[in-house]
């Protein structure tokens, strides 16, 4: 098992946690905005074309 502190790359146990835990979220709201975002821009079918 590893002891508290030891590094890793230059990183603690800790701080990997906090890099997992930010690319984590990072991921999740690129996902929400690409899937969110088209649909602002997408013509919306009601609308009439001229």
């Amino acid at each position: 098992m590893a002891e508290i502190g030891k590094k890793f790359w230059g990183y603690t146990k800790e701080e990997w946690s906090w890099v997992i835990q930010d690319t984590g979220n990072s991921a999740y709201s690129l996902v929400i905005t690409a899937r969110l975002f088209p649909l602002f821009y997408l013509k919306s079918p009601l609308e009439k074309t001229v």
